[in-house]
């Protein structure tokens, strides 16, 4: 209560938003497909037009939203690891599901915590079913129960998993000793 109460706005206060200095033009699909300057954008005889336009169509989605539209977004830290990721073009519409028969391969990182993803590789396509992420999971805060759950999901996911196969691809730090120099998380794993 004593938060809330805390966080009212009194009210003798109003809260001005600074008008955006460019809108979004949006194509039949409802993404978008330009931009526009808003005529009510603040200081535009002081700013290069041009130049706005052009870091809008050039720069990402995110960061034109937040300095030019005055919008909130999430913030991001450093670089995208794959600055061209596109969600609608990269990830499936659908849920897909395993196929039977085709090796799977687990990316493993052991890291500070561990984490590890699962894939099939079909037709060309790279298709990821599941992922464990031990920061998050008191339960997998060692190699041997992280090595567990690994065994279970490739056990319920992918049973025919001992017929195909399973590559292993990981972090070296996988190899480097853990208190002693014969025990490392890969031959615990």
């Amino acid at each position: 209560m004593a938060e809330r109460r805390r966080d009212q706005l009194p009210k003798n206060w109003r809260i001005f938003v600074q008008p955006p200095v460019v809108k979004a033009v949006y194509d039949a699909r409802g993404e978008v497909e330009s931009f526009e300057i808003n005529p009510e954008g603040e200081n535009l005889p002081y700013q290069d037009q041009e130049t706005i336009l052009t870091q809008c169509q050039t720069g990402d989605l995110d960061d034109v939203r937040r300095d030019y539209m005055n919008e909130t977004v999430i913030a991001k830290k450093g670089k995208p690891r794959y600055p061209k990721f596109q969600r609608k073009l990269h990830v499936a519409d659908e849920k897909m599901v395993p196929v039977d028969g085709v090796p799977v391969i687990i990316g493993y990182d052991p890291g500070l915590a561990g984490a590890a993803t699962f894939w099939q590789r079909v037709n060309g396509q790279w298709r990821c079913f599941k992922e464990m992420i031990a920061r998050d999971d008191a339960e997998l805060n060692s190699a041997e129960k992280q090595g567990r759950f690994m065994k279970e999901t490739l056990a319920a996911m992918f049973p025919w998993w001992k017929d195909a196969g399973v590559q292993c691809w990981g972090d070296p730090f996988g190899e480097r000793g853990m208190g002693d120099v014969e025990y490392t998380y890969f031959n615990v794993l």
